[in-house]
């Protein structure tokens, strides 16, 4: 697949993500135990982000500095953004 499949695929999809009932624990708990294993919290990238921001907000409550970068395809264009960490994702 070229990255734009990838993308078109992708944006198929992310209406899931983006549902009330979609269980934003999923995933987490096999985070969670990779995490135990890392001896230095520093820096970390979440490479194909996504829309809901989960693993970012895991990692953040790990005491990681977090950044996301996600590939989208949108009608002719395609891209990569890159997410800096915001309010929006601190808990509070």
């Amino acid at each position: 697949m070229t990255p734009e499949d990838i993308g078109k695929a992708y944006d198929t999809i992310t209406h899931l993500w983006e549902r009330e009932e979609f269980d934003r624990n999923n995933g987490i708990e096999a985070h969670q135990h990779a995490i135990r294993f890392v001896e230095n919290k520093g820096k970390a990238l979440d490479v194909g982000c996504g829309c809901t921001g989960r693993f970012i907000d895991l990692l953040q409550n790990e005491c990681f500095t977090v950044e996301g970068v996600a590939y989208f395809y949108h009608g002719h264009c395609s891209f990569f953004y890159k997410i800096s960490i915001t309010k929006r994702w601190l808990k509070t």
